[in-house]
């Protein structure tokens, strides 16, 4: 290359005059690499902040801001590695320097940081080193890092081990994927280092070994959780078919008005792990999946009629207000049709909690709601943490495609009515960008407050990004004031 169009400062860094040659230049790469002592060239990684992990855009500065936001570490680096030399760079690595008292803890730092950042952002393995090591300008020395040996972590010491023989099964496999040589029976998957890809390989040896899927292992992640559902659906199982339920608990106890979650477009229940680690263990979360789903019932043939089934099953679980609604996308359309059946019913309805909303009801092509459409769409899902039950039976694919068919049959009829109560949206730049004002402001006539919290659709879903958490706990915190005063 010649060089940058009409930039010569970028020149002048790029390509610097060769100090060996006064007629040639050299090129800065941004390649990171070092020679060792035999004179062998080893490759490790890109100077630059933003890195891929696994397909996924990570800027390395981000992590690091949020690992400054955990308590007790006082300095943190993080490098893209890969796993084996030639390969490439397919995991973080964390370099920590924690304060006094300083005991390393990486599975709270990991916990801490889940909560901040989405699961591919989070570091593989951390090395806790008393200073970080500085270049002669006093900046940190990432070459000097990435040459050091790694090391391996202890997440905990060894406190309680499997049980019985299915603990001890299950055990064996968390320690194969996850190339262990123990696991404590409540050491989670995830805080043990595992990503999307080692979370499949997972998902599959479980299957093949006990015959079921562990139902919502986000909330099962250990070998103690994991076992006791492994025995609540091994007890259930007839071998007859059953209706799944429209709601489903994600989680359980808490002293807060519990969050009953809308799904989108797709009728499962998608729900990011990083957006229920958000809300925290005091928040009671719900979810509901479409009717038809199962295979077994004919979809709702209206957004109204949806709405009146979610909220009977929705009364079943919590007969009295006030109610906390809340929806992925599109499912505030169905979300503000059951606060105004609450609302008509006399009941009390806290302000709405939307994720990323259009502005206009409107349908998808069809072209999107075929069978690999949508299963696309559902893999893209899955590589972000989010649990897919089912995701490779066909009588399951079949139903998820027929009711996704019946909802944009549906949305494409609805004509929504204005709803006066208190809503949060919280807002993709891409939604606010592309939306219209005026159709949103026709909808939604009461008080609305908008928040971008990130620059694409789907990384407001998968709640990612220090803009979300920090909108997402202002918003709880004014919707539970809210809950507070009725």
């Amino acid at each position: 290359s010649p060089g940058y169009w009409n930039r010569p400062e970028l020149d002048a860094v790029a390509f610097p005059p060769d100090p060996n040659d006064p007629d040639a230049r050299c090129y800065v790469s941004g390649d990171l690499g070092r020679i060792d002592d035999d004179g062998n060239l080893h490759f490790i990684g890109r100077l630059g902040s933003r890195v891929k992990i696994r397909g996924h855009s990570v800027d390395l500065m981000e992590v690091e801001a949020a690992m400054a936001a955990c308590p007790g570490i006082q300095k943190a680096a993080v490098l893209a590695s890969a796993t084996a030399e030639g390969l490439d760079a397919d995991r973080l690595v964390a370099y920590v320097v924690v304060g006094p008292p300083g005991r390393p803890d990486p599975a709270a730092i990991r916990n801490r940081l889940a909560t901040l950042v989405p699961p591919y952002m989070l570091p593989s393995a951390f090395q806790f080193l008393k200073a970080l090591p500085l270049t002669a300008t006093g900046k940190i020395d990432r070459m000097a890092l990435a040459a050091l040996e790694p090391a391996k972590t202890a997440v905990d010491a060894r406190v309680e081990p499997p049980q019985d023989e299915l603990e001890m099964a299950i055990a064996g496999i968390f320690q194969r994927v996850l190339k262990r040589a123990t696991v404590d029976r409540h050491d989670d998957f995830f805080v043990l280092g595992a990503d999307s890809l080692l979370f499949a390989d997972l998902q599959n040896r479980l299957l093949e070994t006990f015959g079921v899927e562990v139902e919502n292992f986000h909330r099962n992640a250990t070998v103690a959780a994991a076992a006791s559902a492994i025995r609540r659906q091994r007890a259930a199982a007839s071998g007859v078919a059953r209706p799944s339920p429209v709601i489903v608990p994600l989680q359980e106890g808490g002293s807060t008005p519990p969050l009953f979650l809308v799904h989108g477009r797709l009728p499962q229940v998608l729900v990011s792990p990083h957006f229920l680690g958000l809300l925290g263990s005091d928040q009671p979360v719900w979810a509901f999946q479409a009717r038809g789903v199962d295979g077994l019932h004919a979809p709702h043939s209206s957004i109204e009629e949806m709405a009146e089934d979610y909220v009977q099953e929705m009364r079943k679980v919590c007969p009295r207000g006030p109610y906390f609604l809340g929806a992925l996308c599109i499912g505030g359309f169905i979300a503000m049709e059951m606060a105004r059946a609450l609302r008509v019913a006399g009941e009390s309805v806290l302000p709405l909690l939307l994720l990323d909303p259009p502005s206009i009801a409107f349908a998808m092509p069809d072209s999107a709601l075929t069978e690999d459409g949508i299963l696309r769409r559902l893999r893209r899902i899955q590589q972000d943490g989010v649990i897919v039950a089912s995701i490779d039976d066909s009588a399951y694919l079949k139903a998820s495609v027929r009711t996704a068919q019946a909802f944009e049959e549906a949305i494409t009829h609805y004509r929504p009515r204005a709803y006066d109560g208190p809503v949060f949206m919280l807002s993709s730049r891409a939604r606010i960008v592309t939306s219209n004002q005026d159709d949103l402001l026709r909808v939604f006539t009461g008080r609305v407050e908008r928040y971008e919290v990130s620059a694409g659709h789907r990384e407001a879903l998968d709640a990612q990004g220090p803009q979300f958490a920090a909108a997402l706990a202002q918003c709880l915190g004014r919707i539970r004031e809210a809950a507070a005063a009725i």
